[in-house]
This record gives structure tokens, sequence and C-alpha cells, in this order.
């Protein structure tokens, strides 16, 4: 859930699409890849903004692209959350790497996994209205790309990879048909209906 902010949200999409427009010498950006682009510009910003359950993620970037007879693929950067913590002798450090591998326990990343879907379900619910028409046996593919971020120590190297990072690296990937996202803009398809549909499937990369 975001409050306050649905309408600026889409005013900045409608923004960076008309410049994306202007800019583009060769490409016709035409209506479909405008709301390609709101949407992509849309769905950063609410993932950024978003005020409901905590999110395990930090969200960083997103790229949206489209290809005819396949449909929209959006890629968002969605690093696993920093841990820092106010310890003993009053400061404030980031976690180790035996806390890290400790805090993202196989049910941490099991609920990391179901606030990105929930939160994805409420954008859904939220804008699409605003979503991309897409053509009959198209679709919609949101995949979010979940990992840590690079840690350095203090002499500016890159941390080696924790002994369990492979578990929280992974690809969430949310496949939705033309069909069925028509049908929920309508409201032939109920908020149910319309989730059940989804497809989530996991990879590790």
């Amino acid at each position: 859930m975001v409050k306050n902010s649905k309408y600026l949200m889409i005013l900045v999409g409608l923004l960076v699409a008309v410049l994306a427009s202007a800019q583009s010498n060769s490409n016709r950006f035409d209506r479909l890849h405008r709301d390609v682009e709101v949407t992509r510009v849309t769905l950063e910003s609410y993932l950024k903004q978003w005020d409901g359950d905590i999110m395990l993620n930090h969200f960083s970037n997103a790229e949206a692209s489209y290809k005819k007879g396949t449909g929209v693929i959006i890629n968002v950067e969605a690093s696993n959350a920093d841990i820092y913590m106010s310890v003993h002798n009053g400061n404030f450090r980031n976690a180790d790497d035996s806390v890290l591998d400790t805090f993202f326990s196989d049910d941490m990343v099991s609920l990391q996994k179901k606030r990105l879907a929930d939160g994805l379900k409420a954008f859904l619910e939220e804008y699409k209205r605003y979503l991309p028409k897409l053509e009959t046996g198209e679709k919609v593919l949101i995949k979010f790309d979940v990992k840590d971020r690079v840690r350095k120590s203090k002499d500016g190297k890159e941390d080696e990879p924790t002994p369990m990072e492979h578990k929280r690296t992974y690809t969430m990937a949310v496949e939705i048909s033309a069909a069925d996202l028509e049908n929920y803009k309508t409201g032939s398809l109920t908020d149910e209906a319309f989730n059940r549909n989804i497809k989530i499937n996991y990879s590790n990369e």
C-alpha cells in the first residue's frame, strides 16, 4: 500500500514517457511504449514508497521492454535488505556473515517472497487501468532479481559471498496473460480469480 502518492507517481510516469518520446530518434514511441514506460516508472516508485508490511528488499532500478508477440518484460533490481543493529557498546553496525546467514533463514526467505508477491498484487490492483493493452497471446512478465548488495571491507575490497548467500539469491518471475489483465481491468475477473491465475516461478542463478 502506498498512500497519498498515486497521482504523483502517474504524473511522474507520464512526464518520463513524454521526455523519452521527445528524445527518441530511431523508434516510434507510440501509445503502447508510452504505457510501458509509465508502468515501469510507476512500479519502481510504488515499490520504493511501499508502506505496508516491511519488505525484505531494497529496490533500486527497473527496466522495461516490449516485443510484439511476446509482450512486456519488466526487470526489477530487488536486493536483499541490509541489516543494521544497535549493539552492546552503543555502536550501530552492519551485520556480519554469520548474522546475515542466520537472519535469512528458509522461513525468512519464504516471508520475503510472500511480501514481494503481496506488494506486486497490491500494485496491480491499484494501477491495473494504467497498464498497457496487449495483444491476444502476449503477457506481462515481471522479474525480481534478488541478491545481496556488494559489500566492501575497510580496505575497499569486495567481501566474499557468505556460506549461505546462495539460498537468498534467486529470480522471482511473475507472469500475467494479456487476457487475464484485460478481464481484470473490465471487472470480469475478481481480485481473487486474477491472483489465482498469476503464475510465479523461482529460479536460482
